[in-house]
C-alpha cells in the first residue's frame, strides 16, 4: 500500500516537473516570437506589454490544462498549483537575474493573478 502511496506522488512530482517544463518552453518560444516581431516591426511599448501578458495567460492556459489532463483528479487544483509555481520561478529568476525586481509590486500582484487564474481555467477546463 506504501509502495502505491509513493509511486503516486512520484507520477505527480515528475508530472509537475514535466507540465512546468512544456510552459517554459512555449514561455521561450513566444517571447522569442515577440521579440522578432520587435526587431522586424519596431512594434510600440505598449504592443510588447499585451504580447508578455497573452505570454503568461497562454502559457498558464496551456499548463494547467496538461496538469489537469495528467492528474485526472481535482484538475483545477493541480492548474492552481501549476500557476503558483510557474510565478514562483519566474519570480525567484528575475530576483536572481535583477535585485530590484519587487520594486513594482503592482506589476508583481497582476502578473501573479494572471498566472495563477489561466492555469486555474486550463485545469478546470482539461
Amino acid at each position: 500500500m506504501e509502495q502505491v502511496q509513493e509511486n503516486k506522488k512520484t507520477g505527480a512530482l515528475s508530472g509537475m516537473i514535466t507540465v512546468l517544463l512544456i510552459m517554459y518552453i512555449l514561455t521561450g518560444v513566444l517571447l522569442f516570437f515577440l521579440s522578432f516581431l520587435l526587431y522586424k516591426f519596431e512594434i510600440k511599448e505598449s504592443v510588447v506589454t499585451v504580447g508578455i501578458i497573452l505570454t503568461y495567460v497562454i502559457s498558464g492556459l496551456t499548463g494547467g490544462f496538461l496538469a489537469g489532463k495528467k492528474m485526472k483528479v481535482k484538475k483545477f487544483a493541480w492548474g492552481f498549483l501549476a500557476g503558483v509555481l510557474y510565478f514562483a520561478i519566474l519570480i525567484a529568476v528575475s530576483v536572481i537575474m535583477k535585485n530590484n525586481v519587487l520594486e513594482n509590486m503592482e506589476h508583481a500582484v497582476l502578473t501573479v493573478i494572471m498566472c495563477v487564474a489561466s492555469s486555474t481555467v486550463g485545469g478546470m477546463v482539461s
